[in-house]
C-alpha cells in the first residue's frame, strides 16, 4: 500500500492531504495518468472532488426522505385518529 499526499484547493489556501490506497487502485491511477498525459495527482484530486459531491449529494437526498417519511409519518397518524 503506498502512501499518497494531495493538495487541495479551498477557496483561500491550499490543504495538503494524505491517504494510504490500496495497490490496485493506485495501479488503476497510474494506468489512467500514462493513458491521459495527465499526473497521478491530478486524477487522484478529480475522484476525491467528485465523490464529496456525490456524498454531498446524497446526504441531501437522504435529507430529503426523511422529511418525506416524517410527513407521511404525520399524516398516516393524524388519518387513524378521524
Amino acid at each position: 500500500m503506498k502512501t499518497w499526499v494531495y493538495l487541495l484547493p479551498t477557496q483561500t489556501r491550499t490543504i495538503i492531504l494524505t491517504i494510504r490506497l490500496p495497490e490496485d487502485i493506485e495501479i488503476h491511477i497510474t494506468e489512467m495518468a500514462a493513458k491521459t498525459g495527465r499526473t497521478k495527482i491530478f486524477h487522484a484530486k478529480e475522484v476525491v472532488i467528485e465523490n464529496c459531491t456525490r456524498l454531498m449529494e446524497l446526504q441531501l437526498d437522504i435529507g430529503v426522505v426523511d422529511i418525506l417519511l416524517n410527513s407521511l409519518a404525520i399524516i398516516l397518524a393524524c388519518t387513524t385518529l378521524l
